[in-house]
């Protein structure tokens, strides 16, 4: 596959009409409204190219079923005919400006050689003072390395949500500063299962 073939992350603009690119998905979650029932909004996911450029991308619900299996965890694939958007400032995953929104005119497919060569993961470290500059912000997600401390595990409901299991876990940085982690729903459980294995 010639390089000249599809655009890297850095290249991607609203100005072109056609759109091709090559990626490996690192990461993909689902999306939901816990106001409204727990109401499944979409699948979301970080794309990283070989340049080491990252972009959040999303799938509307409607188009699970069509692009479910191609969108798997470190797969490389091609996504082409794909819209950009501008990135929601309120829940930003990645530095870059837009976003990648699959539609019913999107194909994905795998890419079965190492071509182009992108690596499995990208780590951005920060120090505790950096991290607590964002608190309170939904510009970034991260993962924290630190030492459970202590767990609490409860069961939320209201009026407008089913129960919802809520974990919070107490970590010690290596710094020696204690921070709160809350993690819901399948998060929650999901983490529960592997603490206990």
């Amino acid at each position: 596959m010639a390089s000249e073939s599809y655009l890297t992350l850095e290249q991607l603009n609203k100005k072109r009409p056609y759109r091709r690119t090559v990626v490996r998905l690192t990461r993909k979650w689902e999306a939901r409204n816990l106001n409204k029932n727990n109401e499944l909004i979409g699948i979301n996911f970080l794309l990283l190219d070989q340049k080491e450029n990252t972009i959040q991308g999303s799938v509307h619900p409607s188009l699970i079923e069509k692009f479910g299996d191609g969108l798997r965890e470190g797969a490389i694939i091609e996504i082409c005919n794909f819209n950009l958007q501008d990135c929601n400032k309120n829940y930003k995953i990645s530095d870059h400006k837009f976003q990648i929104r699959l539609t019913d005119r999107s194909t994905i497919a795998c890419v079965e050689q190492q071509l182009p060569q992108i690596p499995p993961e990208k780590f951005r470290f920060r120090n505790y003072e950096e991290f607590a500059q964002l608190k309170d912000s939904t510009y970034d997600l991260y993962d924290v390395i630190g030492y459970i401390k202590n767990m609490e595990k409860t069961d939320v409901r209201s009026k407008t949500t089913p129960v919802l299991r809520r974990v919070i876990l107490t970590l010690l940085l290596e710094s020696g500063i204690e921070i709160q982690v809350t993690l819901w729903a399948e998060q929650a459980e999901l983490f529960e299962d592997k603490y206990r294995a």
